[in-house]
């Protein structure tokens, strides 16, 4: 599917902060990327759902994922979400789940993954930021 600029720009946040502060812990393994020049793109995880960003290795899995006005209140995202949080939760290492929207979704993204997290008691860190460089980190201590 042909992306938006404005998801592609959401995506380059999003791979740019996880170059930037999960360096030492992907060691110049490949991120997986979806991106128009990207030769290693996401595979579709179990529910189906194709992350923009994964990273896994023995001590970390980093799921992301950019959402546009356009698309970020859709019960599609909302599944998708959930799917990413227990992927995460699951994962017996630091997990994190890193969330780019626009800033007028910003605090309804922390919301719902903050609910999500209390209600189901999840292990995960998450990481919502949006698109004038505010972000949000829920990290946990496990």
């Amino acid at each position: 599917m042909a992306e938006s600029i404005t998801h592609i720009n959401y995506v380059k946040t999003i791979h740019e902060y996880v170059l930037k502060n999960f360096a030492e812990c992907i060691n110049n393994y490949n991120v997986l990327v979806d991106l128009p020049d990207s030769c290693s793109k996401p595979n579709k995880m179990q529910e189906g759902y194709v992350p923009d960003l994964y990273f896994e290795n023995e001590k970390i899995l980093i799921i992301g994922e950019a959402k546009t006005t356009k698309d970020f209140e859709r019960e599609h995202t909302y599944n998708q979400l959930d799917s990413y949080m227990m992927k995460c939760h699951k994962f017996k290492e630091k997990a994190y789940l890193i969330i780019c929207v626009p800033w007028e979704h910003y605090i309804t993204a922390i919301n719902y993954c903050n609910s999500k997290i209390r209600k189901n008691d999840l292990n995960l860190n998450v990481i919502v930021m949006n698109d004038i460089g505010d972000s949000v980190i829920n990290e946990k201590d496990y």
